[in-house]
């Protein structure tokens, strides 16, 4: 549990390689834990599969004669299934292979994410709080993520010469 709590601390010291390894890892864990979220997303649609063919039926007639109500329905279901299986592989790739790319971008999904959330004037109850309190987690994980994999960056920048 130390280790982990050492993980995910933003302010943790980082000292030695494997240190930096494990902190450039935290990012890995954000990206699950968000996939996790689009996955439960993405049951909960399926299963209410009725609501989603009425938000689609209104869609696809602002949309216009070209779209069909089940095309757009399909697309609202597996959206977010289709964000899970990205993440789920950065999340893989940033494990294996630690570097700075990863979190930098999913930095800025979650803070474009979090300004379009309070721009549209969603609401901060029930589900809005829990993705928002997610987001935030993740964006302080993707934190950590990027001091590891700086620090990682470093170690063996040294070790070249």
């Amino acid at each position: 549990m130390t280790d982990l709590l050492k993980t995910i601390n933003p302010a943790t010291r980082i000292e030695t390689e494997a240190d930096a390894r494990a902190v450039a890892r935290a990012s890995s864990i954000a990206l699950w834990l968000s996939a996790a979220r689009y996955a439960v997303t993405t049951a909960s649609l399926a299963a209410n599969y009725g609501s989603v063919r009425t938000l689609a039926a209104a869609q696809a007639e602002a949309m216009g004669a070209a779209v069909s109500v089940d095309m757009v329905a399909y697309g609202i279901v597996a959206g977010p299934a289709i964000i899970a299986v990205v993440e789920i592989a950065a999340g893989l790739w940033q494990w294996k292979r630690p570097g700075v790319v990863v979190p930098i971008i999913w930095l800025f999904l979650i803070a474009y994410g979090l300004f379009e959330f309070v721009r549209q004037g969603a609401s901060f109850g029930g589900m809005g709080l829990i993705t928002t309190a997610l987001m935030l987690i993740c964006g302080v994980l993707h934190i950590s993520g990027l001091r590891g994999a700086n620090a990682l960056g470093k170690f063996r920048d040294a070790q070249a010469y």
